[in-house]
């Protein structure tokens, strides 16, 4: 064997010894690098997962809370009656009648014995009645001046309002003093009696 082969087996054997020292070390910490690298993607994907979940359940407590508050608005706890009136008085101009007089009963508290008393009325009730016959109530009587087709959208509006609240009784009187007043033009005066519910 010749120097020159000597030297190529010897570096041959030098290079195979530095790879197995060196190299291959090196790419077992790049294949652990890559394992590493594909959990950290997993849970990147699990994580966004879990965050589009958590947008869906904030999207749902805002919807929620938004109903919360719409039902505290239409049962509240306690009497108010300042912003009744200026419920009542804002419903009547923007329809275009006149809030001439309001009056303001108290709160009635319902107990056990009331409902029990009053069950046969209860099974003639339709169910959203049902559902308001158990809570306390103040009776309002409102008289309103105007013409019929302005009252009928005062009605429209007070139905549609957030408030929990029933007509019970609808009077209209277009007396002497009225036809003085107004002459033959269609304005009357309305007597509404309502009954507002609270928690």
């Amino acid at each position: 064997m010749s120097k020159k082969n000597i030297i190529a087996a010897i570096s041959f054997i030098i290079s195979l010894a530095l790879m197995f020292v060196f190299i291959f070390p090196l790419f077992s910490s790049v294949k652990v690098m890559y394992l590493d690298l594909s959990q950290k993607r997993q849970e990147i994907e699990k994580l966004k997962e879990l965050l589009d979940k958590v947008e869906k359940i904030s999207q749902n407590y805002n919807n929620v809370s938004e109903e919360v508050e719409k039902i505290l608005l239409a049962l509240p706890e306690e009497k108010d009656l300042p912003q009744l009136l200026v419920q009542f008085e804002k419903l009547a101009l923007n329809n275009g009648l006149l809030l001439e007089s309001i009056e303001f009963g108290e709160i009635s508290k319902k107990e056990k014995k009331d409902f029990i008393r009053n069950i046969e009325d209860y099974n003639e009730l339709n169910e959203s009645k049902k559902i308001l016959f158990t809570f306390p109530n103040s009776f309002i009587s409102i008289k309103i001046v105007g013409s019929y087709s302005a009252f009928t959208n005062y009605i429209d509006a007070l139905e549609k309002n957030v408030r929990s609240m029933d007509i019970y009784s609808i009077k209209f009187d277009s007396d002497n003093a009225m036809r003085n007043l107004f002459g033959d033009s269609g304005i009357f005066e309305f007597n509404l009696g309502i009954n507002v519910y609270y928690k």
